[in-house]
């Protein structure tokens, strides 16, 4: 796991992610990003891209792809 720093949210609730973050993560100004809640406390935030092929590594691994009919 790797702490980018810390940061506030706006007066608007928006939330800036750290610049080495998104160099890391490869996130380009109106890339779409999904946020999740893994337990009531946390949030996490994920380039939406990196979320589908998961899914779709998941779904092909159990035999679940669609690709197959």
């Amino acid at each position: 796991m790797k702490l980018y720093g810390i940061t506030k949210l706006g007066s608007k609730w928006q939330v800036v992610i750290p610049q080495e973050a998104r160099e890391d993560l490869g996130l380009k100004p109106w890339d779409r990003v999904v946020i999740f809640a893994p337990s009531e406390k946390w949030i996490v935030i994920a380039p939406a891209e990196e979320i589908k092929k998961q899914l779709k590594d998941f779904s092909d691994l159990f035999g679940l792809s669609d690709d197959e009919d």
